[in-house]
């Protein structure tokens, strides 16, 4: 979504913003040296209060805020329901 954003193509911002339900997988997985993506990801999140939505992604909630801290704070602000779930990649599991 973000590699589309940066050619200019927003309608998956569009939808987030009319959706009841919203999934976003990979938070923090892409390489931002502009902060162009991490600019992008507050928007989106501040388009999500409100909405019920899942958030994956390979980084803590400490270090979302590391990367910016608007974006944790949307995330958890007005009671909202964070379950930090520790486990392997799918890829990896039954590897030694």
């Amino acid at each position: 979504m973000i590699e589309r954003m940066r050619s200019g193509d927003y309608s998956d911002s569009l939808q987030i913003q009319e959706a009841d339900f919203v999934v976003i997988d990979e938070i923090g997985a892409t390489r931002d040296p502009t902060g162009f993506a991490k600019d992008q990801l507050f928007q989106l999140t501040d388009r999500l209060i409100g909405k019920w939505a899942v958030l994956t992604g390979n980084v803590t909630m400490r270090q979302l805020g590391d990367f910016d801290t608007r974006i944790p704070s949307r995330i958890i602000r007005d009671d909202n329901e964070c379950v930090q779930v520790n486990t392997v990649d799918y890829a990896l599991r039954g590897v030694k």
